[in-house]
């Protein structure tokens, strides 16, 4: 804030002693008089109230009406003083004013005098968010949704950022309520209600294009975000663009020296020279520093031609130095944020082993639950069907019944539940999973099968075989990773993927989200 008042210029018409650092808050004297203090003073009785939380305030004034009264005189006063109109033969105002004013413009200095590091805490929080599984739901009711979307649709013009804006298209699809369909919603018993917007801040996940908004300073999904976005989230040292003027080569240049004592160009230029033959007797010289000390003694005589002034040096010098500091605590704060973030990540990795080692306790004990025969519930039929633990007696039942091993056993001996299914070429190029497959084994396509497995870490394997009358030929197996499996999720719905075996060429040509699908409802289907 700080930075941007000074880089304004503004009149001081008034002859009140202040400290030269904190004159530069008037603007922001006048912004807070104006915005905060004035409305306060002048209508009391409208923000001591209920409705602004301030109910024994409005009792206190009840009692005394002379605070009010004073109230609008100090209203009056800040007014006078913001605009210098105050009568100077007033000794008693005058005398307060040189009092009041410096005080206050000595409090906006400190309030104003902070780092903003509101984009770190974004970026920071957006990444922040991935760490936790935690659901916070938005609740609204219908009449607030009513006169939220209204509102957007009103604003779309301030709130539109890109030609095809995702929230622009939304509300095209939201009529405009009326004041009275909203006044219905409200009075009518049982139309308004609650409603839960879950908002997934995890989007990292899913999204594969990501870009840091130009307008919210923050990244989100590419077709999101604003005008002016980049890929990176750390903003870039915005240096002088005067690479290779006088000012800047002499600041190079005297990043090198010991403290120079010329304190005009002319003294600086006989420095730079004597500096340069001093260099020039040492064994061995100093070549870079001599061709250095050479450039900046013509950079001086072009600044002598531009008419150029020391003052005018120091102030670019100053200003780059400035401009340095500033972007050293902005990556300082990105340093220790990124370590918070680090310890963040640790902990929720910490918490997944927790989480897992419970789902597995959960699962080994469902495979051993004992559940009430069905036949004893009153009515059998609702509970089979509203009860998912009823069903789990007449399955297992049906495993023993037909020889199949018992699903606690088999996990008491190390052995783990592997969906496998064994689909034609045929079929799965009738659902839409499979588009090609690519020679020389498509000659053989119309006898070919396929049986998808899924491995212990998370991926496929492809088992292709060749049926020839009772006979089946094993010709391939191709794997595709978790990995792979989750590019495939992030592509587009159509999109068409190869699958291959590492340094071969493509075997067959698929669907990508149809193929993740296929293998979900694999990995899902318990037997």
């Amino acid at each position: 804030i700080l930075k941007a008042v000074s880089n304004r210029d503004f009149n001081r018409n008034d002859d009140v002693s202040v400290p030269q650092h904190v004159r530069r808050c008037e603007p922001l004297l006048r912004l807070f008089c104006g915005g905060i203090l004035l409305p306060l003073l002048k209508d009391p009785m409208k923000y001591a109230s209920l409705d602004y939380h301030l109910p024994k305030s409005r009792e206190m004034m009840d009692k005394d009406t002379s605070i009010q009264t004073n109230m609008s005189a100090i209203a009056g006063f800040l007014e006078q003083m913001l605009e210098n109109t105050l009568d100077k033969k007033q000794k008693i105002l005058t005398g307060a004013l040189k009092q009041l004013k410096p005080e206050l413009l000595k409090y906006l200095f400190n309030q104003a005098d902070i780092h903003d590091d509101i984009d770190i805490e974004l970026v920071m929080s957006s990444f922040l968010a991935h760490y936790d599984r935690s659901r916070r739901p938005i609740m609204m009711a219908s009449a607030d949704l009513m006169k939220l979307s209204n509102l957007i649709k009103t604003q779309i013009t301030k709130l539109r950022m890109r030609e095809n804006d995702a929230v622009d298209k939304a509300c095209q699809g939201i009529p405009e309520w009326t004041e009275e369909k909203i006044l219905a919603c409200e009075r009518t018993e049982g139309a308004n209600v609650v409603h839960n917007i879950n908002v997934n801040p995890r989007f990292l996940l899913t999204e594969m294009a990501i870009a840091m908004c130009g307008v919210s300073k923050t990244f989100m999904p590419e077709p999101l975000s604003g005008p002016n976005s980049s890929e990176g989230f750390i903003e870039t040292f915005a240096g002088s663009d005067t690479e290779g003027s006088p000012d800047k080569v002499l600041e190079a240049l005297m990043r090198q020296l010991d403290p120079i004592r010329s304190n005009n160009f002319k003294d600086l230029k006989a420095e730079f020279e004597e500096l340069r033959q001093k260099e020039k007797q040492k064994l061995p010289p100093n070549y870079d520093l001599m061709n250095s000390l050479a450039k900046g003694t013509s950079m001086i005589d072009e600044l002598i031609n531009l008419e150029t002034s020391p003052d005018d040096l120091i102030q670019f010098m100053t200003r780059s130095l400035v401009d340095r500091s500033l972007y050293f605590q902005y990556l300082d704060q990105f340093d220790r944020k990124l370590a918070k973030l680090q310890d963040e990540k640790e902990q929720y990795m910490t918490n997944l082993k927790h989480w897992k080692r419970e789902m597995e306790d959960a699962v080994k004990a469902s495979l051993n639950i004992q559940p009430i025969p069905i036949q004893k519930f009153k009515n059998v039929a609702f509970y089979a069907n509203g009860l998912y633990l009823t069903g789990v007696e007449k399955r297992l039942k049906e495993r023993r019944d037909v020889g199949g091993a018992d699903p606690a056993a088999m996990r008491e001996i190390g052995c783990s539940y592997m969906p496998i299914e064994t689909y034609t070429v045929k079929k799965l190029m009738t659902i839409g999973v499979i588009t090609e497959i690519h020679p020389p084994f498509s000659a053989m396509q119309k006898q070919m099968k396929i049986t998808v497995k899924v491995t212990t870490g998370g991926g496929v394997d492809l088992i292709v075989s060749v049926a020839e009358g009772k006979h089946q030929t094993q010709i391939k197996t191709v794997s595709v990773s978790e990995e792979k499996l989750v590019e495939m999720k992030r592509a587009e719905k159509a999109e068409k993927v190869d699958l291959r075996n590492p340094d071969e060429d493509p075997f067959l040509t698929c669907i990508g989200s149809s193929f993740v699908s296929l293998v979900t409802k694999l990995k899902n289907k318990t037997g």
